[in-house]
């Protein structure tokens, strides 16, 4: 069942069936879920977040679609053709049909920013991370990162990546990547974060970039890649929220809360 409360005084919106997965996709102007017909594929019904209101539903295709979305706007990719919509009519702007897998094993191979941004797997050998033009949709540029790409965020000046290399005591450990909007890698560098599981957050906050696996955390400064502190939770298990400027920790195996710097 899928659900839709209004943030402010918590009354319920709207009440509509759904599945568990995948979950659903929300923005500030579409509550995006899949849905499967019964024969084995699965289409896209994009509803009102404020009424619930069927808005549209794109075609029946077969596997889940990977979805992002912000503002009015949609991205969806499907065999690894990228498609920017409308959010109101699904209308589609453009698709782009990219060289190499676009996937990922959590959570969708997209991201949203300046630019449309992928992973794309590529067969025993890095994993690389192109951007295309959100309004052409028209390759921009292609970078190799680490050996799997972990997570990404956007800022209007360029985009940060984390991804997973060899570390040579064994195990892994995070490499960032900071890449400016015409694609020119500002600085990359090997930090000392293992990763565990996987990459838990990677957010630009005040005047930092946080970076945390399941149980460590360190901020880096934005325009060297140097590390500026670097936090110790006493905890296996940890979720970081970044929000208005302000970050918080919680500790997850003992139900603990910190509010860290941001400078």
């Amino acid at each position: 069942m899928i659900t839709g409360y209004d943030a402010r005084d918590g009354k319920r919106r709207f009440q509509r069936s759904g599945q568990r997965y995948p979950y659903p996709t929300l923005s500030e102007s579409a509550c995006i879920v899949a849905v499967p017909d019964g024969n084995g594929d699965t289409e896209l019904v994009t509803l009102s977040p404020t009424t619930g209101e069927r808005l549209w539903e794109s075609p029946a295709r077969d596997g889940y679609p990977r979805v992002v979305a912000t503002g009015d706007r949609i991205v969806t990719v499907r065999d690894s053709t990228v498609r920017m919509r409308r959010a109101r009519d699904g209308y589609v702007l453009w698709e782009t049909a990219v060289a190499g897998e676009v996937s990922s094993h959590y959570g969708p191979p997209l991201w949203l920013g300046e630019h449309v941004y992928v992973r794309v797997d590529r067969d025993d050998r890095a994993d690389e991370f192109v951007a295309i033009d959100r309004d052409t949709g028209s390759i921009q540029w292609r970078r190799n990162v680490g050996y799997e790409l972990e997570a990404v965020t956007a800022t209007p000046e360029g985009v940060f990546v984390a991804s997973s290399v060899d570390d040579p005591d064994g195990g892994l450990l995070v490499r960032l990547d900071a890449v400016a909007l015409d694609g020119t890698r500002r600085w990359k560098t090997t930090t000392d974060i293992a990763i565990g599981g996987t990459v838990e957050a990677l957010d630009s906050v005040g005047d930092v970039l946080v970076l945390a696996s399941d149980h460590e955390l360190a901020a880096y400064d934005p325009a060297s890649g140097s590390r500026r502190w670097q936090y110790d939770p006493e905890s296996h298990r940890i979720s970081v929220a970044a929000t208005d400027g302000a970050l918080y920790v919680s500790y997850r195996d003992t139900g603990g809360l910190a509010r860290l710097p941001t400078s």
